[in-house]
């Protein structure tokens, strides 16, 4: 009898948040006999500035292949550059040896960007998640779009960003509109309750909370110490509220915006910050506050699952497809804490998320199974004009 050979898989995972949107994916691949997956982990996941975020992989009993370390102390342009040449040499190196039939790539880093250009090279088919989103003033923007242009296989998270993979000229039998994987089996979650959640993080919680994540917008680099200012005085006087951040990726500005937070939270008695929450807790913790501030995609994506009224500062997310919940302010002091009173008066409800698709990792695991990775030859583009 023929012995059946397992396809090789190779996803990489470089931050906290691509993590959380990714461990649903991993864990069903990880389990699925038909693949053989290695999971890679790099960038901010092996540095204690951001938490050493590999070890809640390994708490979770993830299968860990490989920790491939690539980041250097500082956090500036010329930096980026020395770590985007590491990343070359040491995925090269690994992807050459492992020879995978596939590779898996969440998002739009410039260190998803290196590892997509190393598979290009190489020949390795790669599989994009989060293609077709916009995030007009930062960085991301630009390597997403190149990361599609490089990829063979591409799922989407919205309709709206599967006709953008189209305009970008690729070929719709190979773009799938799978919803985000973030939300798959949302409705089964296991969420911690306000006191489960205080003993874990050692903090006695007001009577409202805010949790607030604020990153740099890498395309406008010289008003970053006027924003998180302005973020930080509008929270001063906010009366009988927790204030819960969590802090920046490792992007350019980020160690400003990460001084600033932890000098706010030492001189306010009702303000926290940690490196990273975890998943469990992040999602608990986003369903029992009352808003969500500041401008990272969870805002947007995950909260209105959760039930829960975001607030998008400024322009880094401008773009995304967002929910009625949203509520979009620029760095205005008065404007920030106008909108913090209108949601602490609105009740919590249903919020319609455009994002949520049910069993999303399914789909996918599914879509994977049936594709045929050695079917791939030079990509046409497809002109839609």
């Amino acid at each position: 009898m023929k012995k059946f050979k397992r396809r090789k898989i190779c996803i990489v995972s470089s931050t906290r948040a691509d993590f959380g949107i990714l461990s649903g994916v991993i864990k069903s691949l990880q389990k699925e006999k038909s693949f053989d997956t290695k999971l890679f982990l790099t960038g901010s996941h092996l540095e204690d500035k951001y938490g050493l975020t590999f070890h809640e992989a390994s708490k979770k009993n993830f299968k860990i292949f490989k920790k491939v370390r690539i980041l250097s102390k500082r956090n500036d342009s010329l930096s980026l550059l020395k770590n985007s040449e590491k990343i070359l040499n040491k995925f090269a190196k690994e992807l050459k040896k492992l020879s995978p039939n596939l590779i898996i790539l969440l998002g739009d880093r410039y260190e998803i960007f290196c590892i997509a250009y190393c598979a290009f090279i190489l020949g390795v088919p790669i599989a994009h998640l989060y293609g077709g989103e916009l995030t007009q003033n930062s960085l991301d923007d630009s390597m997403r779009h190149a990361i599609t242009k490089l990829s063979d296989f591409h799922f989407v998270s919205t309709n709206r960003y599967f006709k953008r993979v189209i305009q970008l000229g690729e070929d719709k039998k190979n773009i799938f509109n799978i919803g985000s994987v973030s939300l798959d089996e949302i409705d089964k979650f296991k969420f911690l309750n306000k006191k489960e959640i205080e003993k874990k993080l050692r903090v006695n919680f007001k009577k409202r909370i805010i949790i607030c994540t604020m990153h740099p917008e890498t395309n406008n680099l010289k008003n970053i110490n006027k924003q998180v200012s302005i973020l930080l005085n509008s929270l001063k006087k906010i009366q009988s509220t927790s204030v819960v951040f969590t802090m920046p990726n490792d992007d350019l500005g980020s160690d400003l915006i990460r001084a600033k937070i932890k000098k706010f939270c030492i001189s306010n008695k009702n303000a926290f910050y940690f490196k990273s929450l975890g998943k469990d807790i992040y999602f608990s913790l986003v369903k029992i506050s009352n808003l969500v501030l500041g401008n990272s995609s969870s805002g947007i994506i995950e909260s209105p699952s959760l039930g829960t009224y975001s607030i998008n500062l400024g322009l880094r997310q401008l773009g995304r497809t967002q929910s009625k919940s949203i509520f979009n302010i620029n760095y205005e002091k008065k404007k920030i804490e106008e909108a913090i009173y209108k949601i602490f008066k609105l009740k919590k409800k249903k919020i319609h998320n455009p994002y949520f698709k049910r069993n999303s990792v399914r789909k996918f695991i599914s879509i994977l199974k049936k594709l045929d990775f050695n079917s791939i030859q030079q990509k046409k583009f497809i002109d839609i004009l």
